[in-house]
């Protein structure tokens, strides 16, 4: 069965929730299986798919076939699971820095020593983001809140919290941050 356009623009722009569960229905594994094909996580593939089609559905964009819907949606997971994969990248990249300079096995005031150096970086790193970077960040990063769980913790839109963590990845994948990170570990890496 087609999808006409008066279905899209019923489910999109008119939220009509019959017309948006026969789209959902049709695209969401479709979607889900793409995404988990960049990912290798199905949790994080389900969560990204229903996030873009939640989105669809306040934007109130309409599409004038389903080739257009596919390519939209398409794009959207690729984009959505490359810049998941570029802050994971970069988590990595860090983990690997830090790794360098891991202090030896069973030398328990060596470990200690490291942990404070590291979270004195972290934090010197974090501390430098904007107040509300800052606290959307530690939600994410540390508590390991999912972006849906800090908008309803703190009260604003999933899309607000997108665009803080945005740019404090970008703030934190920058040239000075980013490099404050590396050039301390480069200057005690023979300690």
């Amino acid at each position: 069965m087609v999808i006409t356009e008066e279905q899209f623009e019923k489910a999109f722009r008119h939220g009509d929730k019959e017309s948006f569960d026969l789209i959902f229905n049709r695209y969401y594994p479709q979607f889900v299986n793409y995404a988990k094909a960049f990912l290798n996580n199905l949790h994080d593939a389900e969560d990204i798919v229903a996030d873009i089609f939640m989105k669809l559905l306040s934007s109130g964009k309409c599409f004038r076939d389903e080739q257009h819907f596919k390519g939209y949606m398409t794009e959207a997971t690729k984009h959505t699971c490359l810049n998941l994969m570029g802050a994971t990248e970069f988590h990595r990249k860090i983990l690997r820095l830090l790794r360098r300079r891991t202090p030896v096995a069973g030398n328990k005031t060596e470990w200690i020593e490291w942990r404070i150096d590291i979270s004195r970086i972290m934090y010197s790193l974090i501390g430098k983001l904007s107040p509300g970077e800052e606290k959307i960040f530690k939600m994410a990063v540390i508590e390991q809140m999912r972006p849906n769980e800090i908008a309803a913790s703190l009260g604003i839109s999933r899309s607000a919290v997108d665009a803080q963590l945005k740019r404090a990845a970008e703030k934190l994948k920058s040239g000075s941050l980013g490099n404050l990170l590396r050039d301390y570990l480069n200057s005690h890496e023979g300690d």
